[in-house]
């Protein structure tokens, strides 16, 4: 998976690495407003320089240099560097799996309520000042790949989760959300399905099987834990690719809808206006001349 930086026309990579479970991406928040996306990963952003907006469903957030951004893979977001200035950050990408491996606690960061979470750990806080130095020794670990790099990558990363851990503990972690977190947990499977099987004409039905579940509790987890219905967020899922493809491809828009799972054009046009707020010829429009 992976985006055009449509400041610069660079292709960018999100795949993580799989021997450690995780992916950083030096990134500059484009000049204007990135489409909204989320990521198949746990994300943290962590601002090296300059200023700029992190907004997520319900929140947005001024980040400066030393601020830390947490989300998470299921909640939709955007950015932008502020007006007349470029904002330079670390974009963390981690594998749920190889946390929850390693101990199921460290995950209890990333299970919120998007309504009432603070995704912002400022760079005055103890746990910024710990956590951004060893994202930077992460980078630089993934980049020199050294002998042992994956141990030393997964003991920071395990290292960063418990200093998280601590300090939404510090701001109250609920027993709720402890009590979320098998709910999170059990929904991966579903959500990697998914991501591999967006383009067919997935149904409930099929999404259940894949969890040993009733459609009927299927349906209330993704409710629970994303706050969205099976088919909306599927739907999401195949706006963002038919985005990606708009964006770096010269494919024709039928072969775009029809790439995504969409099964007719009227169904992929109401459906991209609906979310992007602009046809999709406009959108391919508009991110051509921010890439020229």
């Amino acid at each position: 998976m992976g985006y055009i930086d449509q400041d610069t026309g660079v292709k960018i990579e999100f795949a993580l690495d799989q021997a450690s479970g995780v992916r950083i991406i030096e990134w500059t928040l484009h000049r204007v407003q990135e489409p909204i996306h989320w990521h198949p990963t746990l994300e943290l952003c962590y601002c090296l320089s300059g200023h700029g907006t992190v907004t997520g469903m319900e929140k947005r957030y001024e980040i400066g240099p030393g601020d830390i951004i947490l989300m998470n893979n299921t909640e939709r977001h955007t950015s932008q560097s502020k007006p007349g200035e470029a904002c330079n950050c670390l974009v963390v990408c981690l594998d749920v799996r190889t946390i929850q491996s390693f101990d199921p606690d460290l995950l209890l960061p990333f299970i919120y309520d998007p309504a009432s979470f603070d995704h912002l750990i400022p760079a005055e806080s103890a746990a910024a000042q710990e956590i951004g130095p060893m994202l930077q020794e992460m980078n630089r670990e993934l980049q020199t790949m050294g002998t042992a790099y994956q141990s030393i990558v997964k003991s920071l990363l395990f290292r960063s989760c418990a200093l998280l851990l601590r300090h939404y503990e510090a701001k109250g972690i609920s027993s709720r959300r402890k009590r979320n977190a098998s709910k999170f947990m059990q929904l991966q499977p579903a959500l990697a399905y998914i991501q591999e099987h967006y383009q067919e004409p997935l149904q409930l039905d099929e999404i259940a099987r894949v969890l040993a579940l009733s459609p009927s509790r299927t349906r209330h987890l993704f409710l629970e834990v994303i706050g969205e219905r099976f088919k909306a967020y599927l739907l999401q899922i195949r706006i963002q690719e038919a985005v990606r493809l708009l964006s770096e491809t010269d494919m024709t828009i039928t072969d775009i809808y029809l790439s995504c799972g969409f099964q007719s054009s009227t169904s992929f046009y109401r459906e991209f206006k609906k979310l992007m707020n602009r046809s999709p010829q406009n959108f391919r429009h508009y991110a051509l001349v921010k890439v020229e």
